[in-house]
């Protein structure tokens, strides 16, 4: 190859560089804004949506526990139902043959 058919072939892509300087690139700033304000808009969006979802959860709560409280009502309830339990579970215990009066004598009569 000589001189001259170098330049031949590199006369198209000296153009194509040449336009590439030539042509105004887009500021990085403008090209990012775009973008990420997308971005930001739609997770702002969703984020608003759940924020939303969480104050109607949260304002249906309050309302139902203001307007039919049912705590007391189901601690007084329970406590009634375990001092019960306890009472039969007394009485068990405290018969004579009951496993645990009979482990204790077994245990008392070691150290007679």
């Amino acid at each position: 190859m000589t001189p001259k058919d170098d330049d031949d072939d590199l006369i198209g892509f000296r153009d194509f560089i040449d336009g590439e300087d030539k042509k105004p690139k887009p500021s990085p700033k403008r090209r990012d804004a775009n973008s990420g304000g997308f971005e930001l808009l739609t997770f702002l969006e969703n984020e608003s949506k759940r924020l939303d979802k969480h104050t109607g959860f949260y304002e249906e709560k309050v309302y139902m526990l203001k307007n039919f409280p049912q705590g007391k009502a189901l601690n007084f309830e329970l406590d009634r139902d375990i001092e019960a339990q306890l009472d039969i579970l007394a009485k068990m215990l405290l018969k004579n043959q009951s496993p645990l009066c009979m482990s204790l004598n077994e245990i008392l009569k070691q150290f007679k």
